[in-house]
């Protein structure tokens, strides 16, 4: 007899995205998995979150759990739902996506195949009809690459054994808004967890359609990188380092990642990103250095 499937916990922290959980619900609870519930975490809303959440609980009580708990930015809120998750497996996503009806089947499936700890799985861009999309969707797929591979470090978009992430802590208690997601992949790897990358398995992602939006993704990603060093207390000389090399290098190798109509936007943001990444750095060693 085949083995019965395990139960899967989708786990979606959510903040300010009403106008997009009607179609991130109905993606996920038209999963053709038998074993699974959605868990969202309402991390503070002050937009019509609670409402729309209620009514999806109140549409489908059999798979849909709710909780709110005050802002605490997304790894707080992970954390905090995982809590209420009574699957084996965890499969953590955002509330900007849309699944496939097999994505549950088929990470559990490919999971099984290559015998990993921790599967990771791409976004698609839901549209690509504004410059600004494009452009997330390539510095997207620049963290994470074209192909698959074991030595990922990148979005926190996993299905993992829920035993494995209590063990590891979670993601880090403080707020972080763009770098949690690294902070536990490198936990992970620093135990020896084997996180295998599959682009093939793929959830289409509403990227910013404005530049406004990138660029306040871009600055978040600079800053939270310093913080992050901050506090696991990692020397921040090296990633400054490295931020300047990137930095440099960007008119050379922004040329193989980014289309011609892009190649100027992509400078600018490198741009913003590295005066970002310097300009918390000098708060910081302000900050610490002050006197108490």
């Amino acid at each position: 007899m085949p083995e019965a499937p395990h139960k899967v916990s989708v786990l979606i922290a959510t903040y300010n995205r009403a106008q997009l959980l009607r179609e991130n619900a109905a993606s996920i609870l038209g999963q053709d998995y038998p074993d699974y519930e959605l868990v969202y975490v309402d991390d503070g809303s002050t937009d019509d979150t609670p409402a729309v959440l209620a009514e999806i609980q109140a549409e489908r009580p059999d798979r849909v759990k709710v909780i709110r708990i005050p802002n605490g930015g997304p790894g707080p809120a992970r954390n905090a739902g995982a809590k209420l998750c009574s699957g084996a497996y965890l499969l953590i996503t955002d509330d900007d996506v849309a699944a496939p009806p097999d994505w549950i089947s088929s990470l559990a499936r490919r999971r099984a195949e290559i015998g990993c700890d921790v599967l990771a799985y791409a976004f698609a861009p839901y549209s690509e009809a504004s410059r600004p999309e494009r452009y997330m969707c390539c510095r997207n797929l620049l963290v994470t690459g074209r192909k698959p591979r074991w030595d990922y470090v990148g979005p926190a978009l996993f299905l993992m054994e829920r035993a494995l992430f209590e063990a590891v802590g979670g993601f880090h208690a403080e707020r972080l808004t763009a770098a949690e997601d690294f902070e536990l992949c490198n936990k992970l790897r620093a135990r020896g967890v084997r996180i295998f990358f599959d682009p093939a398995i793929r959830v289409r992602h509403h990227f910013p359609q404005e530049w406004a939006g990138v660029v306040k993704r871009v600055k978040a990603t600079a800053a939270h990188g310093i913080y992050l060093y901050n506090i696991l207390g990692k020397p921040i000389a090296p990633l400054m380092f490295r931020s300047l090399l990137k930095f440099l290098g960007s008119p050379i190798w922004s040329l193989r990642y980014y289309p011609l109509d892009l190649y100027t936007a992509s400078l600018r943001m490198e741009w913003l990103f590295f005066c970002e990444r310097c300009r918390t750095y000098a708060v910081e060693q302000h900050r610490t250095s002050a006197p108490k």
